[in-house]
This record gives structure tokens, C-alpha cells and sequence, in this order.
């Protein structure tokens, strides 16, 4: 996956689908002439005649690495159209989440493009659900913010101002469960 976003950014790609020239060709498209393939690493299970020659051994799992050259959609003529993403429910996603909220009292302005706690209002800025991938996605976004809402003077008194970059701000970022102590 790195290897596919860096090529992608390297190249200016927007489109994120990636295949072989066989799959291409499967679809009834053609990589353009002149056109490089990205290289690719895969790992398969190792078999011979359709029985996995580790688990007959020894239990233990053995793969082969494999590569392979893939082309972006951008480098192909005849490349499927992609699927207009699937319709979300305007209502809001977690009840239980909502339910919290707002008895926390956070303020909340829905709307823009971005979503981030604003210290000097006190205001959580959300985007709407539908500019959201999923409802979990919203909900997932709102519980963070509402966690930096947390921080403020007349709550727990983080100090948010001026730690981009802090050891500090990152424990902000990371999930409980990923902070250690050193």
C-alpha cells in the first residue's frame, strides 16, 4: 500500500485503483503504450499440488515472496468507470453516542470541510454526515473532538496552545491505548 500511495503522489494519480495488465485487460482496457508499471511485493502460501507444504512438515507457516508490475487507472485507456459511492443515512449514527454528547454540553457548530475543537470559542466544528465516509467514521471523529473539548480551562485545563509537534500534543492525538509512559 505504501508503495502505491507514494507512486500515486510521485505521479499526481488521483484515481487509487491499481492492476496488472492482465486484470486491465480482463475489464476490457488497455495500458497505454509507453506506460511503467509500479513494482509490487506479494506473499503467497507456499503449496505444491493443492496441500500446504508447511502444515504437512511442520505446522509452521511458509510463504514465497512474488512480485509484480501494476499500472494505475490513470495509465489506461478504457478503464471502468468507478461506482458512485453508496448513499448514507442522514441520521445520526450512534444514539448512544449522541445521547452523550449532548449531555456534556460541548458546543457544536456542523458544517465546513474541516473538523477541530476551537479553544478560544469553546465549539466543536464538525462537518456534516454526509461528507463523512461512514456514520462510524462521524461518530469516530466526533468522540475525538469532543476529547480535546475536554482539555479546556474549566474542564481538565490541558494546555493546547502552541504543542504542534510536542511530545505532549501527540499524546493528545494518540488513542488511550496506545500511550506509554518513558
Amino acid at each position: 500500500m505504501l508503495v502505491l500511495w507514494a507512486a500515486a503522489q510521485s505521479n499526481g494519480y488521483a484515481d487509487a485503483r491499481w492492476a496488472t495488465y492482465c486484470q486491465w485487460s480482463a475489464f476490457g482496457a488497455q495500458v497505454r503504450r509507453g506506460e511503467r508499471g509500479t513494482p509490487v511485493l506479494f506473499f503467497k502460501d507456499l503449496t505444491v499440488d493443492g496441500t500446504n507444504t508447511a502444515a504437512a512438515a511442520d505446522d509452521a507457516l511458509r510463504f514465497v515472496a512474488r512480485t509484480s508490475a501494476v499500472s494505475n487507472a490513470a495509465q489506461v485507456d478504457g478503464a471502468p468507470d468507478l461506482a458512485a459511492p453508496p448513499s448514507l443515512p442522514l441520521t445520526e449514527p450512534l444514539p448512544v453516542l449522541t445521547a452523550f454528547v449532548a449531555a456534556t454540553g460541548a458546543r457544536i457548530s456542523k458544517g465546513g470541510t474541516r473538523a477541530c475543537y476551537v479553544p478560544v470559542t469553546d465549539t466543536i466544528r464538525l462537518p456534516p454526515l454526509a461528507a463523512f465516509h461512514s456514520p462510524e467514521g462521524y461518530a469516530g471523529t466526533l468522540a475525538h473532538e469532543l476529547v480535546h473539548w475536554t482539555g479546556a480551562p474549566s474542564r481538565l485545563h490541558r494546555d493546547l496552545a502552541g504543542r504542534l509537534g510536542s511530545h505532549a500534543y501527540a499524546a493528545e492525538e494518540l488513542p488511550s491505548g496506545l500511550i506509554t509512559s518513558s
